[in-house]
C-alpha cells in the first residue's frame, strides 16, 4: 500500500514472493535520493501520480531487472511511404513474414529473481581424470565419463529441453558423487518428466527457465526415470507423477545450485573445479544445418541468420585448442558428435546468443533425506494437487517475461555529457536530479487494466517521450499523437509468433 501511495519502492527482504515480471518506462533519476523516476501503466491514481521511484541498486541487480531498451528516433509521417512492403495489408498469419520463433524449442531466459544466488569460481588445477590435454597455457576439460553407461537424451518432439539439460547436469553430479563418495546413485538416471511437470506446477510457469526448475528440484526433488519414464508421443508429460514418484523424489532434491557469470574464466573455471553448467542459447538457421547434424561443429552467425527459438544445453568441457565450449544436447546420440556439439567461446560469451547460466554443485543422497519435507507436503502426502498448495514465484501475470537473445540487436553506450536546463530539476557538486517528465501537461499515464500488456504500454510512454522531445525540437507533426498500445500488443505477438 505504501508504494501505491507515495511511489516509493524499497529493496527486497528475504521473506518477499516474486509474483511476476513487469515493464515500466524510466524516464529520469535522483542522485539526491538515489532513485530512478519510473513511469508505470496502472492509472495516475497509483503511486506519485503515475509514477514511482527506483532504488539505483534495484535496477542495477541482475537478479532483479533486465532487458533494457531505448527509442532514439521515429520517423516522421511526412518522409514514410504509404505503406511498407512488410507492413501492406495486414497479416494473416505469422507464416507471412520473417520470424524470429517460429520453432519452440521450449527455452526461454530465466526471470530475474531475488532469491538467486551468484557463484564465483577460484581457479585452480583440473583433477588428472578431466584434463585431456595440456600445452602451456591452453589445455582440454572434459566432463564426460570415459566408461560409458551415461547416456545421451533424446526429447523427441517436447519442447522439454530446459529439463533435459537440468537432468544431464544433475546426472553428471551425480556421477561425481559416485566416482568420490555416493554409491546411492550409480544406477540412478534422473526422470525428465517429472521435472518437467513439477516446475509448471510449482512455479506456475509454462515457460521453460532454468532457475525455475532448479528452485523446484530443490523443493520437489527428483525421482529415478526407471518410475516416471519419459514419453514425448503422447499427453503422457499432462499426467501428474504418482505418490512413489513424488516419494522418491524428496530422497534427492538439488542442494546446492548457483548462477554463473558470463565470463570465459568463470565458465572455464566452473568445468575445471568439475562442475557442468545449463545454459539457454539462441537457435540460428546455421545451427540446423547438415554440417552441426553430423559433426556438432558450430559456426558463429552470420548475418543473414535467422532466429528460430531459444534451446537449453548442458555444457561439459572446453578446448582451448578448437577455442570451444564442449557441450551435451538432447537430440539423441546419432546427432552432432555422438550427441554433443562444439560452441565458439565467442558465441557463449556475447549476451546476444547466450544467457541464463546455472550450475549444480550438490545433490542430497538417499541416506541421509527425511522421508519427506515440510515444503513438499500437501494433505499429508507428497504429492501436489494445484499451485495454489506451494508458496508461488508466478502467480499474478503482469506481462513481462525476458528477452530472447537475439543476434539483430544492436547495444549501445552512451558518452557522458551535460543535461539541457529544461530536465535538469536540481544539481549540487555531482549530484543532479534529471527528469524527462513534461512540465506542461497533456501527457496522459496509461492504464494497462486488466490486460498483461504492461510491455506493450511501456514501450508506448517511450515512443511518446521520443515523439514528445521531437515535437518540441522540430516535428510538429507529432503534437497530439499518442501510441496506440493494442496496436503494439497485438501486432508483436503476430510478427515475433509469441
Amino acid at each position: 500500500m505504501e508504494v501505491a501511495r507515495t511511489g516509493k519502492m524499497v529493496m527486497p527482504q528475504p521473506t518477499d514472493q516474486q509474483l511476476g515480471g513487469h515493464a515500466v518506462c524510466a524516464v529520469g533519476y535522483d542522485d539526491f535520493k538515489q532513485c530512478f523516476i519510473v513511469r508505470n501503466s496502472w492509472g495516475e491514481g497509483w503511486g506519485d501520480k503515475g509514477y514511482f521511484y527506483m532504488p539505483y541498486e534495484y535496477m542495477c541487480h541482475p537478479a532483479l531487472a533486465s532487458d533494457f531498451w531505448a527509442i532514439n528516433w521515429v520517423e516522421g509521417f511526412k518522409n514514410t511511404s504509404s505503406a511498407s512492403s512488410s507492413a501492406k495489408g495486414g497479416h494473416s498469419s505469422v507464416e507471412s513474414l520473417p520470424l524470429r520463433t517460429t520453432m519452440k524449442f521450449g527455452w526461454r531466459p530465466d526471470m530475474p529473481d531475488h532469491r538467486d544466488l551468484h557463484v564465483t569460481f577460484d581457479k585452480k588445477d583440473a583433477p588428472s581424470q578431466i584434463k585431456r590435454k595440456a600445452e602451456g597455457t591452453k589445455e582440454i576439460i572434459d566432463l564426460r565419463p570415459q566408461n560409458g553407461g551415461f547416456p545421451i537424451f533424446d526429447q523427441g518432439h517436447l519442447g522439454s529441453c530446459t529439463a533435459n539439460a537440468l537432468a544431464a547436469a544433475f546426472h553428471f553430479t551425480l556421477h561425481k558423487m559416485t566416482v568420490e563418495n555416493h554409491k546411492d546413485f550409480a544406477d540412478f538416471t534422473p526422470s525428465r518428466l517429472f521435472i518437467y511437470y513439477n516446475e509448471r506446477l510449482v512455479e506456475g510457469s509454462v515457460n521453460q527457465d532454468a532457475g525455475a526448475m532448479l528452485r523446484v528440484m530443490s523443493k520437489v526433488g527428483v525421482c529415478p526415470e526407471s518410475v516416471w519414464k519419459y514419453d514425448d508421443k503422447h499427453d503422457f508429460f499432462k499426467q501428474q507423477p504418482d505418490d512413489k514418484s513424488y516419494e522418491l523424489a524428496q530422497k534427492c532434491r538439488v542442494m546446492g545450485y548457483a548462477r554463473v557469470a558470463q565470463d570465459l574464466s568463470q565458465f572455464k573455471a566452473c568445468l575445471k573445479n568439475g562442475y557442468p553448467f545449463v545454459l539457454g542459447f539462441a537457435v540460428l538457421s546455421s545451427f540446423q544445418t547438415m554440417e552441426v547434424a553430423t559433426t556438432g561443429n558450430m559456426v558463429m552467425p552470420q548475418p543473414t541468420d535467422q532466429q528460430l527459438g531459444g534451446h537449453a544445453v548442458c555444457a561439459v568441457g572446453y578446448d582451448d585448442f578448437k577455442q570451444c565450449f564442449i557441450v551435451r544436447n538432447s537430440w539423441g546420440e546419432g546427432w552432432g558428435d555422438k550427441g554433443y556439439f562444439y560452441m565458439p567461446y565467442e558465441y557463449m560469451c556475447h549476451p546476444a546468443l547466450a544467457s541464463d547460466f546455472w550450475a549444480i554443485n550438490w545433490v542430497e543422497g538417499f541416506k541421509n533425506a527425511s522421508s519427506a519435507s515440510d515444503t513438499a507436503k500437501v494433505g499429508g502426502g507428497p504429492r501436489h494437487p494445484s499451485v495454489v498448495s506451494l508458496p508461488l514465484r508466478t502467480t499474478m501475470k503482469f506481462g513481462w517475461r525476458p528477452d530472447m537473445p537475439d543476434h539483430r540487436d544492436l547495444h549501445v553506450t552512451f558518452d557522458k555529457k551535460d543535461a539541457p536546463s529544461q530536465i535538469k530539476k536540481k544539481a549540487e557538486g555531482a549530484k543532479e536530479i534529471i527528469d524527462l517528465r513534461p512540465q506542461n501537461g497533456g501527457f496522459p499515464i496509461f492504464d494497462q487494466g486488466h490486460l498483461g500488456s504492461c510491455t506493450a504500454n511501456a514501450l508506448a510512454a517511450a515512443f511518446h517521450f521520443t515523439l514528445h522531445k521531437m515535437t518540441v525540437e522540430n516535428h510538429k507533426d507529432f503534437a497530439d499523437f499518442t501510441p496506440s498500445r493494442l496496436f503494439i500488443y497485438y501486432n508483436e505477438r503476430l510478427v515475433e509468433g509469441s
